[in-house]
């Protein structure tokens, strides 16, 4: 992640400012491991910039500007600065899911109906062959460890 990322450059030595949209620094930490991560960004004298979008990057006199603009106000600042990590996300990790697709006996649907009933999903009570596959965690998209947990927890508790 992004904030990851800010944490070892700063350990490395380097000053960092990390700047998101988002209302919370490292709000995709979880819960119990917050005040441990923030800690140690803390002392690596890391600078919060919250409810903030960089917007663009230029060199303007041989330095290298960045604008922001606030998620709210639409203020804009500008500050110099030497370098810039941009975190996008990633891809989900999911080339095994679609090599195991063909192969599954339910095409590696969910049966959204029962999953947001809190039932089985409905090849569970039949005679199928071969395997059933279903999605969760990084397969879908890029998430917490939780996330995964969730997933796995709603589609597999009536195994």
């Amino acid at each position: 992640s992004g904030s990851t990322c800010a944490d070892f450059l700063a350990k490395k030595g380097s000053m960092v400012e990390l700047v998101t949209p988002e209302t919370r620094v490292a709000d995709d930490v979880g819960g119990t491991t917050f005040p441990i991560f923030h800690r140690s960004m803390a002392a690596s004298g890391i600078i919060y910039t919250p409810n903030y979008w960089l917007t663009k990057v230029y060199r303007e006199d041989g330095r290298l500007i960045a604008r922001l603009c606030h998620e709210y106000t639409e203020e804009l600042q500008e500050r110099e600065i030497d370098q810039v990590v941009v975190e996008n996300g990633t891809r989900p990790n999911d080339s095994l899911y679609w090599e195991l697709k063909p192969g599954s006996a339910n095409l590696g649907a969910v049966d959204l109906e029962a999953l947001y009933a809190a039932q089985p999903q409905p090849l569970l009570a039949s005679n199928y062959s071969g395997y059933l596959l279903y999605r969760v965690g990084e397969a879908i998209c890029p998430r917490n460890i939780h996330g995964a947990i969730f997933d796995a927890l709603r589609l597999c508790k009536d195994l």
